[in-house]
């Protein structure tokens, strides 16, 4: 479509994979990134630099790992490689906020939405997306990917939106035809107060699909939330898309220790690799792909 300005084709690199669609090994997705990498060691510099002021407030954050990351980064002085290390994968996996959401599957759906709901409850931004300084250069990696591939008359449903923050960076670089869906009523509410024209849902993900599904949407946002369904989920919603979207992408993002290489294989069902980027943390790899739907015959 005429969309797409300078794709990178690299389903060609994925051809020495087994069938069975396993994503490949970081490096070879690295390749993919070019000089992208160094850009965002820029990036991160420029925000770490600029924010050390906040890191009182930030030693507050939910997560205990969050905590660990800043008090040690204001302490030590670490520098940009450091930080990658302090917040690695045994601190995440010890975390008491990691065990309470993932270690067990009975009944996690209803945990994690009333552990969330209680979240957002007294709480605009739980996650601290406006303070973290890498998640602002997670943000950024995905809207690389969006710059180097798509024009600004793309149609974007953000899923899984929560308050918008992604949204607003997408509005600031150009980019309005943008709806966003959420399955919490909290963070669509913030949302729709903070964010102007813009329309905002309170759908889960199927539910979302369905309401794209009469309307014209040419890009699926997935950042940071498939862990919340099971892959078995994932799969009926791929089916879904398959089955009544013709020239779709997919752009889905996620760490490799919380298996994100599962949900990224199984999007492959219907879809082919165009780009991606790499961001490392510490032992955990950050992968953000980006899938154009395969045409059907």
């Amino acid at each position: 479509m005429a969309l797409v300005k300078a794709a990178v084709k690299a389903e060609k690199l994925f051809s020495c994979y087994p069938k069975s669609l396993q994503l490949p090994e970081p490096d070879i997705v690295q390749v993919l990134s070019g000089n992208i990498f160094d850009e965002r060691i820029k990036l991160c510099e420029k925000y770490y630099n600029t924010q050390l002021f906040l890191c009182e407030k930030l030693k507050n954050s939910i997560f205990s790992t969050d905590k660990y990351w800043f008090a040690e980064s204001v302490e030590r002085e670490l520098n940009v490689d450091e930080i990658y290390q302090v917040l690695n994968f045994s601190d995440l996996k010890n975390s008491l906020e990691y065990k309470y959401l993932f270690d067990n599957e009975n009944s996690k759906k209803t945990r994690v939405f009333k552990h969330l709901e209680e979240k957002y409850s007294n709480n605009f931004d739980p996650w601290n997306y406006q303070l973290k300084v890498y998640e602002k250069v997670r943000f950024n990696t995905l809207l690389i990917l969006i710059k180097r591939n798509f024009l600004e008359n793309i149609k974007i449903a953000d899923m899984g939106c929560g308050n918008g923050e992604f949204i607003k960076l997408l509005l600031f670089n150009n980019y309005k035809l943008i709806k966003g869906f959420d399955f919490l009523p909290q963070p669509i509410e913030y949302a729709k107060n903070s964010i102007k024209n813009v329309e905002f849902f309170n759908l889960d993900f199927m539910g979302a699909i369905e309401y794209c599904r009469i309307r014209s949407t040419d890009l699926f946002v997935f950042s940071d939330c498939l862990y919340y369904i099971h892959i078995t989920e994932y799969l009926n919603l791929l089916d879904f898309i398959g089955s009544y979207f013709q020239d779709c992408y997919i752009l889905i993002s996620g760490s490799t220790h919380m298996d994100i290489k599962e949900y990224l294989a199984a999007t492959m069902k219907y879809f082919i690799v165009l780009d991606g980027n790499v961001l490392e943390k510490g032992n955990t790899t950050y992968l953000s792909i980006l899938f154009q739907q395969k045409k059907q015959l």
